[in-house]
Order: structure tokens, then sequence, then C-alpha cells
């Protein structure tokens, strides 16, 4: 199945809702074969993507299974002179935006088409780092359900973001409907789930807290059939909570990353995955664990890193996830990322691992843990909680403390807890994290 046999599954129905239009999957069949036309015609090689509209991404990706142009999918947020120094660096010639090419450049000569599409990384510094995937690559885990034109999609994650490329490809490939809210808040969300009786909803555990203290539950929102979260550390509360929330409703942790692709999934309704995986493949994937980080070979990896750092993947090549791991019986438990660990008196901390704990606590409804600077120390362990209703501060501190006491050594008990209404989200629908 191809983007362009999901347009044609579609029809005359809608495929696609973004920006409060709908377009059906035959308007955006003409839509790419105009694109395809042009780019034919102009003899691009090369093409950008830097746009927060779903539609950008499916025209680009569909006129790269039409021609094998190399597309690149960058985050909208980039700054200009960013997408100018990635287009010069990268010898792409034009960029869609709005559903047309814009900014068109000299073709170089020699820039020619790899027949691949390149994802980035969040970038927060510098140039992003740009993950080379085929489409095989891309599009390896998703099911094909051919006849199921009832489902309707919610795309909560970032387009251009993996996560996201996986909803979006998923929705159009099967010619399902897809609809991207206006508005990045939880509540505009529940708004469209109601609105269109969406069906499917995959989003970061932090993003479905939001969702939860929105009003998100079961008997308001009847039309879901289906819960997906990834792109975070998933805690068994929040398993518990949604459990509760949507009973009846499958719910499925999803573990995939830009690098290593889509991995794995599990739906037996507890936090990790079973330990028996690392002596088994998982389907097609293997799993180890080396100086407690998560290593991971897999055929929908990336080929290699673009640019500077483009040197082929050797065909056996562990991918290094970042992802910090402990066994605990007979399960693998998140602990945190290793990029994120936090310096508390010369002791490496996991905020990940400390803010799982709080979760547990009844009342806690999300927290976010981050060192603060001390004169002492140099820094010391804080803890943000957002409490539910009709509870007191002074008696869930007390809670919180007691239970961090025992389940954690000393130095990783939050010296400091505050009170707050809400934890902030970034683009991608993540904690946004602090340092001290």
């Amino acid at each position: 199945m191809t983007i362009r046999r999901g347009f044609e599954t579609a029809g005359d129905r809608g495929l696609l809702i973004t920006g409060g239009i709908a377009y059906a999957g035959n308007a955006l069949l003409g839509a790419a074969d105009r694109l395809g036309e042009r780019l034919l015609a102009e003899g691009h090689r090369r093409i950008l993507v830097a746009s927060n509209d779903p539609r950008d991404i499916v025209l680009a990706l569909a006129a790269h299974e039409r021609l094998a142009v190399d597309v690149y999918i960058a985050h909208y947020s980039l700054a200009p002179d960013r997408i100018a120094t990635l287009a010069a660096n990268e010898a792409i010639s034009g960029e869609i935006r709005g559903g047309e090419l814009h900014g068109q450049r000299p073709v170089k000569p020699g820039a020619e088409a790899r027949g691949r599409v390149m994802v980035m990384s969040s970038g927060t510094t510098g140039l992003p780092k740009i993950a080379v995937h085929s489409m095989a690559s891309l599009a390896g885990r998703v099911r094909i359900q051919p006849g199921d034109d009832a489902q309707i999609w919610l795309l909560a994650y970032q387009p251009s973001s993996f996560a996201g490329l996986q909803v979006l490809l998923t929705a159009t490939m099967n010619g399902y409907l897809l609809v991207h809210p206006s508005a990045g808040e939880p509540a505009a969300f529940l708004e469209t789930i109601l609105a269109h009786g969406v069906t499917h909803v995959s989003a970061t555990p932090s993003f479905w807290r939001k969702l939860l203290m929105a009003g998100a539950r079961g008997d308001a929102t009847r039309s879901i059939r289906q819960i997906s979260i990834g792109g975070e550390a998933v805690d068994d509360g929040l398993l518990k909570r949604l459990e509760s929330s949507f009973p009846g409703v499958r719910i499925t942790h999803i573990y995939a990353s830009t690098e290593a692709g889509a991995v794995f999934a599990v739906h037996d309704g507890h936090s990790g995955f079973p330990s028996a995986w690392l002596d088994a493949k998982v389907g097609d994937v293997e799993l180890r664990i080396e100086s407690d980080e998560l290593l991971i070979r897999s055929p929908r990896r990336m080929e290699r890193y673009a640019s500077q750092n483009g040197q082929a993947a050797p065909p056996d090549e562990w991918v290094h996830t970042g992802d910090l791991v402990a066994i605990h019986g007979d399960r693998v438990h998140f602990v945190g990322r290793k990029d994120s660990s936090l310096n508390i008196g010369g002791a490496k901390v996991s905020p990940e691992e400390i803010e799982a704990v709080i979760l547990d606590v009844p009342g806690v409804l999300d927290a976010r843990v981050s060192g603060v600077s001390s004169p002492i120390t140099g820094a010391v362990l804080q803890a943000e909680v957002v409490m539910g209703e009709g509870l007191g501060e002074a008696e869930l501190r007390k809670r919180i403390v007691s239970h961090a006491r025992s389940r954690l050594t000393a130095y990783k008990v939050p010296r400091l807890i505050r009170f707050v209404p809400m934890i902030p989200l970034s683009s991608s629908g993540k904690k946004q994290r602090v340092s001290p």
C-alpha cells in the first residue's frame, strides 16, 4: 500500500482535516500529481518540507513515491537562517509550503536523488541531526487494514516528528480520516475528539495526562477505540488511570525513535516490556542492555546521518537509544534518558525515575523533577507537582516524601516540592526539561 493508493481508497471521502479545512482523497491525489509534474519538469531532486501542515508532508511523500526525489522533513519552527544553511549544505532546490513549491533554488549539478526521506532530530542547538530513512523503514510497521474506513485518527504529535509521521502514514496509507487540530492545547484536542468522533488517539504520556485533566474519559468520549502512548517513558499510574477512564479501550505503548525506527508495541497494561524479549527477537528486532542503556538492532533503523555525519551504518549495527533501563523481576523498565540526567552532589540522578515514583502517589496528576541551584551542594532536587481537587498541600507533601523515601535512595528524594497548576510541554508534547 502507498500514500497514493490511500488517496484513491478515500476517493471523495474526507482524508485529512487540517487548519479547519477538509481535503478529500481525490483532491489530495490531484494536488500530488500537479506537484509531481512540476518537480519533474523543473528537474528537482531534493525538496524540503518545513511546515506544521500535514498536507504538505503527505504531498511531499507522495511525490517521493512517484519520482524517488529526496524529501527533507524539517521542524516547522526551524529558523529561516537554519533552513537556508540546510538547503545549501544538502543541495535542496525547492520547499513545499501551502501545497505548492516555493523558494525555488537552482538545481545543483551532481545533486542526484538517493530515493530517501530525511527525518530531523529536535535540533535544540545548532543544526539538527538528519536521519536518512527509506519509505520501507519509515512505514515498516504500518498495518494495512483495507475496508475499515470507520477509523478516524487524531494527529496529536507534531507532523514533522517521527511519531507524527507514523500516525500520518498509518492513516493516509489506509485511507482513514486524519484530523489535525488547529490549536495545540489539550482542551482543543478534546473538542476535536468530540466533534469528529475520533476513534484512534496517539500521544505522549505527558499529553495524555493533560487530556485526562481536561476531562477526557470514556463516558464523554465514547468514540475512542484505541489509545496509543509513545515518546516518553510510561508509568503504571498513567496506565491505570487510562484503563479506569476508558474501560474496554485497547491501550498500546509504542516504542520508536528517529534513529531506530518503529521498534515494538506493548499491550499487556504494564509499564516497560518483558525481560524475555532480551533473549529472543521481538518479531524482527533484537534488544540488549549495555551499561544500563537499551540497544536495538532493527531492519527499520536509519541508514545513516546525512551531511557531515553521513557515514553508512554497518548492516549489523546496534542503535544506542540513549534510553536508560533497569530489570526488575521479569520486566525491563525505562528509568530515564542519558541526556536528561542531573548532577546532584556528584551523583547522577534520572528525573524520570523520580517522577514515576511521585506519579504513583494517589492525588498526584502530574509531576516534573529538576535541579535547582544550591550554594552548598551546587544543586538540589525539586519536584513540581500538579495535584487533584479536594486535597491539601501539606498532606499530599507528606505522602510524596514518605512514598519517595520508601522507594528511592536518600539522595534521590526531592528536597523541595512545589505545587503548580500545570507542567509545560514542548512542541513535541513532552515535558520541558529545565537545568539548574
